[in-house]
């Protein structure tokens, strides 16, 4: 949000000409999703200082698959008596600004108001149209009235148009600012750290804003949520199979676009059945006034109680440009690896005992077959731990998760098997001892891997 570097006495600038226009006159309010410069002004204004009318947000975000995550966000606000208004079938709603949300199209988007009741929201034209209208307005507000025609377009395309787009539009405009005489009144927005960032975010994000039937004062609690992407770090094939064997934690990247100068913000981070939070840190990320450009800041808090199944962290007062935030998640120790490991260790025991024990299990003469109830022993036995290493309707965070030690388990599950049909149909002698010992060894193995995959990574530190 458009916070860093932003003075004082800018965002008075811009409140005192919402302030001396007539916002309720329905005629400055959006037509045919076309904004007055009054109104541009007033989301220059929301947007800039969200803490004087939002009191709270509160953020729950849950992993639908490996790549996608589910926000959802309450919003605690009262509604501003500049807040614009127009008339929609002969009744009266205000333009509620909920978010600047990043440049991609928005997959779920539900909107709805603290009674469950669905609220329209502005379509991707009648949004680039008002943020156009915005900068314009922020523009000529910060240039102290000075004439932005020849500036204007380019404004208002970096608003409308999809990201890559917008950002070449707007590192061109930037160029065109510091091509101008040294006297030009247009000269100050490019010194205007305020200004820059509404063109950055303006270039990167699109403002949601929805339809409220409510009257100035109210306190409303609106709520919204969307499918949105999730990044999973990789550091090369040995890291992912480490990951894959429960050996180092899964390690995601998830942006906080609602973390913003509200009075109070509350996000919550749920991971699924199967896998716990081995640690987190909430980054705050700052800009360089030099460029206008995002760069990594301090810790805004950190998580490290290795085990739970959700991230929580408040912020009450504080501000910031953007945030993401870096989780690190495990395989859970209770239920299905702590079945594996058992599992694998009993395979293990049984095998290595029937690698000792073998001499009994044949005739003397080496030509008799097992019998069978060893035979019945080891065929239930495969069968009951075939139980552990499947399961059907698994989250895919899980599943991937776990990817590694099922596929151990699974082998090791086969070494029962192996050795019943060897008992069986196969030779006999030292090749058959020979066999089993191998076999043992190899099951003991995979019980090791089992074992490592239940005791877990380290924690994680996060200041580390």
């Amino acid at each position: 949000m458009p916070t860093v570097g932003a003075t004082r006495s800018e965002i008075c600038n811009t409140r005192a000409m919402v302030e001396d226009s007539d916002l309720d006159d329905p005629r400055t309010a959006v037509l045919n999703g076309l904004a007055g410069e009054p109104v541009g002004l007033w989301l220059g204004i929301a947007i800039s200082a969200p803490e004087e009318w939002i009191h709270r947000r509160v953020e729950t975000i849950s992993f639908v698959d490996t790549t996608t995550v589910r926000r959802r966000i309450s919003v605690d606000l009262t509604i501003g008596s500049h807040t614009p208004r127009m008339d929609v079938h002969k009744s009266s709603v205000r333009l509620v600004t909920l978010a600047l949300l990043e440049k991609r199209p928005l997959a779920s988007l539900d909107v709805f108001d603290e009674r469950g009741k669905t609220l329209p929201v502005l379509t991707t034209r009648q949004n680039g149209a008002i943020a156009g209208h915005a900068l314009c307005s922020i523009a000529k507000a910060l240039s102290a009235g000075a004439d932005t025609t020849s500036i204007d377009a380019d404004l208002r395309a970096i608003a409308a148009l999809p990201k890559i787009e917008a950002e070449t539009a707007r590192s061109k405009l930037v160029e065109t600012l510091k091509a101008l005489p040294v006297g030009s009144p247009l000269r100050v927005l490019i010194n205007s750290v305020f200004f820059q960032d509404f063109l950055r975010n303006f270039a990167q994000n699109f403002i949601l804003i929805t339809l409220v039937p409510s009257e100035p004062g109210s306190r409303r609690i609106l709520k919204f949520s969307y499918l949105s992407p999730v990044e999973e770090l990789s550091f090369g094939w040995r890291t992912s199979l480490a990951k894959s064997m429960g050996w180092q934690p899964r390690e995601f990247n998830l942006t906080l676009p609602g973390l913003v100068n509200s009075e109070s913000y509350h996000v919550e981070i749920q991971v699924p059945d199967g896998v716990a939070v081995d640690g987190a840190v909430l980054f705050e990320r700052g800009l360089d006034t030099t460029t206008a450009e995002e760069i990594p800041d301090d810790h805004l808090g950190e998580f490290s109680r290795a085990g739970s199944r959700s991230f929580h962290f408040h912020a009450s007062g504080k501000g910031t440009e953007a945030a993401e935030v870096r989780l690190w998640v495990r395989i859970a120790r209770e239920g299905w690896l702590t079945a594996a490991a058992i599992a694998s260790i009993g395979v293990a025991v049984v095998a290595v005992a029937n690698a000792a024990l073998l001499h009994r299990l044949i005739s003397s003469d080496n030509t008799a077959t097992v019998s069978t109830d060893v035979a019945a022993l080891l065929m239930g036995l495969v069968a009951v731990l075939a139980s552990f290493a499947v399961r059907v309707g698994e989250h895919p965070v899980t599943a991937k998760a776990v990817f590694g030690v099922r596929f151990v388990t699974m082998l090791s599950v086969v070494t029962p098997l192996v050795g019943g049909w060897m008992l069986a149909f196969g030779p006999r002698g030292a090749a058959l001892q020979a066999t089993w010992w191998g076999l043992a060894a190899f099951a003991v193995g995979c019980a090791l891997i089992g074992v490592a995959a239940w005791v877990g990574p380290s924690p994680v530190t996060p200041s580390s």
